[in-house]
């Protein structure tokens, strides 16, 4: 009986003992199941949308792949855009505007431009210091707002130089770029790209201006510098202020006339007020589009290069040519479905030629000898410069 109770419980405990080893690896699978080797497949399965290569080979660990995949873009880099144009002007529409664009496709998105058009963020009069300062990261600058401040430039101010806007932006450009005298005048900023208007003609609320008799004793609105000289030698008074401000000066008689550009003629509606038009190819104005120096100097080596190869000549050529000279064919059709019928009037050649003895070369010679006084040496070669290429690109 003994015997029997012994091998009784030795079997209980075999029977238990089996148990027990059967029910310890079922505990311990589960863990397996959702362990490390089932974990890291996942990022596999997943690493498939990614298009570079590069984590793929590169990554041994699995664990790698998940940040690439989801890695954010490169910060996008905003720059703020000021002019004084409304957003309907040629200026607008074919100048600023597709130069944002141009920008943003040409460094895929990593800029963004935000315009801040008709001096919303920046009055033209500070455009520069309001650049410099970094109020605006980039702007529209018109250098005849800054009399002496960029006189280097100003040979492409000068009375009867530059045929058509297009021949002015391509030689100011070249002139700018060849001249390290010309570029340290705008040190302080980076310069995009620098163009000239087209000529301006003489538009006024009452008369034509068909000789230099008719210019005595009349106000007429020009901006600073040499246009200045031109007036004062052709026997009238200047006014400077800003071309915003002409249609009401002139509405209101404050002054007679004004040279004008057809881009501002038309973006201004100034041809309400003053339907008699001269034309005879007066005196140009510089513009440039700037950018604060900071601003540029932290944007990559690779994306400044992107946004130059949108600017420089390209820039200044679309922004003169593109703009003013398309102004200038489109002008009489456009104010004509405006309803406004213009009185128009051509000055002849052979009193063309008594203005450009009268009123251009001795306004020339002017500019190179205030120009030295001021330390500019060879300022004769960068007139004679101006106009050799002026020639060179001009009509044939």
């Amino acid at each position: 009986m003994k015997r029997l109770v012994i091998f009784s419980l030795a079997l209980i405990l075999v029977i238990v003992m089996l148990l027990v080893g059967c029910s310890s690896p079922t505990t311990t699978q589960a863990p397996t199941t959702s362990a490390a080797p089932t974990t890291t497949k996942a990022p596999t399965t997943t690493a498939a949308p990614t298009t570079s290569a590069a984590p793929t080979t590169s990554a041994a660990p699995t664990t790698t792949v998940a940040p690439t995949t989801s890695a954010p873009p490169a910060k996008v880099i905003n720059l703020k855009y000021s002019h004084e144009q409304a957003l309907t002007s040629y200026y607008s529409m074919y100048g600023h505007v597709p130069y944002a664009q141009a920008i943003e496709k040409a460094t895929n998105g990593a800029v963004k431009v935000t315009i801040y058009d008709s001096q919303t963020l920046v009055k033209s009069q500070q455009l520069f210091e309001g650049v410099k300062a970094g109020t605006a990261d980039m702007g529209w600058l018109f250098t005849g707002y800054y009399p002496n401040q960029f006189s280097f430039v100003e040979a492409s101010t000068l009375p009867f130089v530059f045929p058509t806007a297009a021949v002015g932006g391509k030689v100011t450009w070249q002139i700018y770029n060849k001249y390290p005298e010309v570029q340290a005048q705008f040190k302080d900023v980076k310069v995009l790209g620098i163009w000239t208007t087209e000529p301006y003609f003489i538009v006024s609320h009452t008369k034509f201006y068909k000789t230099v008799a008719d210019f005595a004793n009349m106000k007429i609105r020009i901006p600073g510098g040499p246009p200045t000289d031109f007036i004062k030698a052709m026997g009238a008074s200047p006014l400077s202020m800003g071309m915003p401000d002409v249609y009401m000066n002139l509405k209101n008689g404050v002054f007679d006339a004004a040279p004008v550009p057809a881009e501002a003629y038309m973006g201004f509606k100034i041809y309400e007020v003053a339907p008699y038009v001269t034309y005879v190819p007066t005196v140009a104005m510089v513009h440039a589009i700037i950018i604060n120096n900071d601003t540029w100097n932290s944007i990559p080596k690779n994306v400044q290069d992107q946004i130059m190869s949108v600017s420089g000549e390209v820039l200044s050529v679309q922004m003169s040519g593109g703009v003013f000279d398309k102004a200038r064919a489109d002008m009489k059709d456009t104010i004509a479905k405006a309803g406004t019928t213009l009185q128009e009037y051509t000055v002849p050649a052979d009193e063309q030629a008594k203005w450009i003895d009268l009123g251009a070369k001795p306004v020339w010679a002017s500019w190179v000898a205030a120009q030295k006084a001021k330390g500019l040496t060879n300022a004769q070669q960068i007139l004679d410069d101006t106009l050799a290429l002026s020639k060179q690109y001009g009509p044939k």
